[in-house]
């Protein structure tokens, strides 16, 4: 839901690196003389060689893996590529056929569930699956066909992270290490749900945190990336644990984009309002989300909506809005300018206009600032609505 600061987690790189690389090599060094290797029966190839240049350990794909994020992945390592979207087949594929024709306004007919099991498996498409997709021809046909063909596939990948996961796995990122990450990342409030603040602290030896590290692609599907920067999101226990879990749904990546004018919070008069009802003298409104635009973005963000369950959990902030209604009318633009008169009169710097919406509503209103408070994002909605 809220936009997360690349550059916080670009700034951790090198000493990320420093810490987890020695990891790294020491566990590829045993799986090279292991007798019996890992092998990846996607390609017939060694696990191990999915970390080499040339028959040597590639540090540079390393670095990728570790700090690079994961356009830089799929572009410049094609066997990267190749794992991403193989896992991505697997991990999206529990969709409910009917549901997906719903939400694109699609007829329920043969005809349209085939093409879209045929535009899902194009998606993500890989080499690596080819011979897999080829022995089941008729995958597109019905649920049970397209079930067989992804079980397959499946059946490979957990063989592939099972041997990957000798080499990469979250077990071996310290617990001192994963604390530091959330505390220098600069997020203090959940960016799925902008409700909850994930509080950091230090307990007069190290930084704790009461976060939980989300894996935006799940460890359990995704091992290769279990260790990736990029792939850590701070989050609260809820959204974490009770809502997102790994359920196979896509949803916008915080670190691309967040929702901003194209899902908006909006306050909706019940049937009951009233004059009072505008000027915050009773919550009688509804809160409600509205989603704009169309395609991958438009679906992304609406299986936020419901994954995180935020139309129904922010109905419970009827008074934070009710408040913010208030405010609107109990201090005018004549009381701002009261006020700037009487700073400019004792000598004192007027108020900026993001110090002025905090000295009234109690939020800056500024975008870069929606992961410092909760509910900001649902402030600079309504205030926006008010003022429109």
């Amino acid at each position: 839901m809220i936009k997360l600061d690349p550059a916080n987690v670009t700034r951790q790189a090198t000493e990320y690196l420093n810490e987890m690389m020695n990891v790294i090599k020491r566990n590829y060094q045993v799986e090279r003389i292991t007798p019996s290797p890992a092998m990846n029966p996607f390609t017939g190839r060694r696990v191990a060689e999915l970390f080499e240049s040339g028959g040597t350990l590639d540090e540079t794909l390393l670095d990728t893996l570790l700090t690079g994020t994961f356009s830089d992945m799929t572009s410049r390592y094609m066997d990267l590529q190749d794992y991403i979207q193989t896992c991505r087949l697997v991990y999206y594929s529990s969709f409910k056929i009917h549901y997906e024709l719903d939400k694109l306004r699609l007829p329920k007919t043969q005809r349209e569930r085939e093409r879209f099991r045929e535009r899902y498996a194009t998606r993500y498409a890989s080499s690596w699956f080819d011979q897999i997709k080829a022995a089941h021809p008729n995958y597109m046909q019905n649920d049970e066909y397209f079930d067989a063909f992804i079980d397959a596939v499946e059946a490979n990948l957990n063989t592939l992270n099972e041997g990957i996961g000798r080499i990469v796995n979250y077990s071996m990122l310290p617990d001192e290490l994963r604390h530091s990450i959330m505390n220098r990342m600069g997020v203090e409030v959940c960016p799925y749900c902008n409700r909850q603040y994930i509080t950091h602290y230090h307990d007069g030896i190290k930084f704790k945190t009461t976060a939980d590290l989300d894996h935006f692609y799940p460890k359990s599907v995704f091992m290769l990336l279990s260790l990736s920067l990029f792939n850590f999101v701070p989050s609260c226990h809820i959204c974490n644990s009770r809502c997102k879990l790994a359920k196979g749904v896509e949803i916008l990546y915080p670190y691309d984009r967040g929702y901003m004018d194209d899902a908006l919070f909006k306050y909706v008069l019940t049937p009951g309002g009233s004059i009072d009802s505008i000027v915050g003298g009773n919550t009688d409104f509804d809160i409600e989300m509205e989603i704009s635009g169309t395609g991958a973005s438009h679906r992304m963000m609406q299986n936020g909506v419901d994954m995180f369950k935020l139309e129904k959990l922010y109905r419970s902030h009827k008074e934070c809005v009710r408040e913010i209604l208030y405010k609107k009318q109990a201090y005018s633009k004549l009381h701002q300018d009261d006020l700037q008169d009487l700073l400019e009169l004792m000598g004192l710097e007027q108020l900026t206009q993001h110090e002025m919406n905090l000295f009234q509503y109690g939020y800056t209103l500024d975008p870069e600032n929606f992961s410092k408070r909760p509910l900001s994002k649902l402030a600079y909605d309504v205030i926006r609505q008010i003022l429109n």
